[in-house]
């Protein structure tokens, strides 16, 4: 995993090392906000150090081998 120990939440904010598209990422999730999806991270910030900070999303994050509730229904819709 590229970010393994590289990822940190921050109160509400996650940040992470912005990948080089971060800027295209960034105008994605906001485009994406704008026509009401809520299922995503709003992008909080860039930083001078090359991070970046997005708002904190509740959850679980499936990882090989997959759990069963990945492939379920609800899960795909």
């Amino acid at each position: 995993m590229a970010n393994a120990d590289a990822v940190f939440r921050r109160g509400s904010l996650g940040d992470r090392p912005a990948p080089p598209t971060a800027p295209a990422l960034h105008a994605h999730l906001r485009a994406l906000q704008a026509h009401g999806f809520d299922g995503a991270p709003t992008p909080v910030r860039l930083t001078e150090d090359g991070r970046e900070q997005l708002t904190h999303l509740p959850g679980d994050v499936a990882l090989p081998p997959y759990p069963h509730w990945v492939m379920t229904g609800t899960a795909l819709s």
